[in-house]
């Protein structure tokens, strides 16, 4: 079963769920790069709390949120490389 969104407000409703569903997109990498830079300043590894030696600022779960903000950087490229962007 398909849906049609030809109607003016269907049509509306699938244009403001294209422009969230961008305005999402822009927002992961951002707040990735925040979680990981909040979560290298603090060094709230585990590790650290087991008296094993002192983890690199990159490792754990800051180099995970690195790894996930790269991943997630589609949509800026995206914008910068728009014609339009400029």
């Amino acid at each position: 079963m398909s849906i049609s969104v030809t109607g003016t407000s269907s049509g509306r409703l699938a244009g403001i769920a294209r422009r969230l569903a961008d305005g999402l997109g822009l927002l992961a990498t951002p707040v990735l790069l925040v979680l990981a830079a909040l979560v290298a300043r603090d060094g709230s590894d585990m590790a650290g709390m087991v008296g094993m030696a002192e983890p690199s600022a990159l490792g754990g779960m800051a180099g995970m949120y690195l790894v996930m903000a790269v991943f997630h950087a589609g949509p800026w490229l995206r914008l910068a490389g728009r014609k339009d962007f400029r």
